[in-house]
């Protein structure tokens, strides 16, 4: 008996306004915090001036939610750019030395 495997098993569903369940969580821990950040700073500052740090928090995690650059997400997306600072951008060939590193398989 053959099952047929999908192919795209890895893409997320749309499940409310365009957003999956990856995102939707990403953004309500995000407002949690926010709204936490609110509660605490309001009566001791103010409403207005507690807005500022609490909406600085619910927009980087909308930012982080909803990005997608090169068909990666955000935390794969920080972790190939701080690879890429790490380590040397220019490989020079050494005779007796493997071509890789063991980070790369």
């Amino acid at each position: 008996m053959q099952y047929k495997i999908p192919v795209q098993i890895e893409n997320e569903d749309p499940i409310f306004a365009g957003l999956s369940l990856r995102q939707l969580s990403i953004i309500m821990a995000g407002f949690g915090l926010a709204y936490v950040i609110f509660n605490g700073l309001a009566p001791r500052s103010g409403p207005e001036i507690a807005l500022l740090p609490s909406g600085f928090v619910a927009l980087i995690t909308v930012l982080i939610a909803v990005f997608r650059q090169y068909e990666m997400t955000f935390i794969p997306f920080i972790m190939a750019l701080i690879r890429l600072n790490i380590f040397p951008r220019e490989r020079s060939w050494q005779s007796g030395i493997d071509s890789y590193q063991p980070i790369d398989i």
